[in-house]
């Protein structure tokens, strides 16, 4: 049995024994030890403890770390903040965190874009590393572009958040010669986020630049950014990515493209209106533009204008086109296609086109009696599932059409 134990830390702290916790800090056999002497050296407040623990920042155990940046907190003496402003950096996230939280209650404030972004990392949910952060962004962006260029990429993605925040032409800039020219792919789709947000009509030409990124989310991002800023001359460029689109180029896990290019043209005047309109003259895109069209949130009424032009034109080919769809319900046939001629009835009601309207209620009659008498056991139940989204926008427009007369 050993002659000498363990110090006895709640002993030595009811005594107030500063000499007997600071060696009790040095107590390399238990490191639960070490951690309770640096607490107690902390409720003592005794300045005299300010170097030892210091040192203990750099004790290999991160809970006498932890300890160590709680009592320089309360002891609360000038030497210490230099200490816990590396202790951010600490490889430990709850050593990071505590020295951050010290910082704040000692009211330290970052003299430089590298220390206050730590500081923003070491606890993200802290206000106010954040607002350091972008007080020092607002005084020097250029430090910031360095930290969009640098290693660490959640700095990076720190200051291209920042950077939206402040706006003005200087974070314009910035983003665009760090932000958009980074090798990581969903930062540049950040910083062309950051640049929408912004709206700095600047920022055009670079994004229109954009739009031949090798990756999808990339240019489907710059896309809606183009049409945040809502510039005219975006208009050509973006109403081309239809056709990339239709070429079969669209990369997996880029979903709602075709609607972000149609709000995007939308946003960007007759521009826009007319980009869509030449577009929508592709027979493959017409009905892709008129139904995204109607669930966007701006004024629809040009482009409805726009497109009735385009469907006078092409009334002709519109009326074979339901022709065929009467026609073909007389057959019965084993795979319907109910899902061409809803959104037939959906167009001519958007372009207000009444015309076709008792065919229309003649090709629905003539699909009840088709459902009628197809035998449930080869899929009629299906069958009349698609049926009823046909007859839904029959509905529609028939209501539609007698509220007119």
């Amino acid at each position: 049995m050993p002659l000498f134990g363990p110090p006895n830390v709640k002993k030595l702290a009811a005594k107030h024994d500063l000499k007997g916790l600071i060696k009790a800090l040095g107590y390399q056999k238990d490191s639960g030890v070490r951690r309770a002497a640096a607490f107690d050296l902390g409720k003592l407040g005794d300045a005299r403890a300010v170097e030892p623990l210091i040192g203990a920042l750099r004790d290999v155990s991160s809970g006498v770390r932890d300890g160590a940046v709680l009592a320089l907190e309360a002891i609360g003496d000038a030497r210490v903040v230099e200490p816990l402003i590396d202790a951010l950096g600490d490889h430990d996230a709850t050593v990071q965190k505590r020295a951050a939280k010290a910082l704040v209650s000692l009211r330290w404030q970052p003299t430089s874009a590298a220390q206050g972004m730590v500081w923003y990392l070491a606890d993200a949910l802290n206000r106010e590393p954040w607002d350091a952060v972008l007080r020092l962004a607002a005084s020097d962006v250029s430090e910031f572009a360095a930290i969009i260029a640098g290693p660490s990429i959640h700095a990076s993605f720190a200051a291209v958040k920042a950077l939206g925040e402040i706006q003005g032409t200087a974070a314009t800039d910035a983003l665009v010669e760090s932000g958009l020219r980074h090798p990581d792919k969903y930062l540049r789709e950040a910083a062309i986020d950051a640049l929408g947000a912004i709206g700095d009509d600047r920022a055009v030409r670079p994004l229109i630049g954009m739009l031949d990124d090798s990756d999808g989310r990339v240019w489907c991002a710059a896309i809606g950014a183009l049409g945040a800023i809502g510039d005219p001359i975006a208009a050509t460029p973006v109403a081309k990515m239809f056709w990339k689109l239709s070429s079969g180029n669209l990369p997996q896990g880029v979903l709602g493209t075709l609607s972000v290019i149609v709000c995007s043209l939308l946003k960007m005047g007759d521009a826009g209106i007319d980009a869509l309109s030449e577009a929508a003259a592709d027979t493959d895109l017409f009905w892709d533009i008129l139904e995204v069209g109607q669930g966007a949130s701006v004024d629809l009424e040009p482009l409805r204008s726009s497109l009735r032009s385009q469907f006078a034109i092409r009334r002709s080919t519109q009326r074979d086109r339901l022709t065929n769809l009467y026609d073909r319900a007389t057959w019965k046939v084993e795979t319907p296609y109910f899902g061409d001629e809803a959104r037939a009835v959906g167009t001519l009601m958007f372009l207000g086109d009444f015309t076709q309207l008792t065919r229309l209620l003649e090709l629905r009659a003539d699909y009840m009696r088709l459902i009628r008498n197809q035998d449930t056991s080869e899929g009629g139940t299906t069958y009349s599932q698609m049926y009823g989204s046909f007859c839904h926008a029959v509905d529609d427009i028939e209501r539609e059409a007698r509220s007119e007369a």
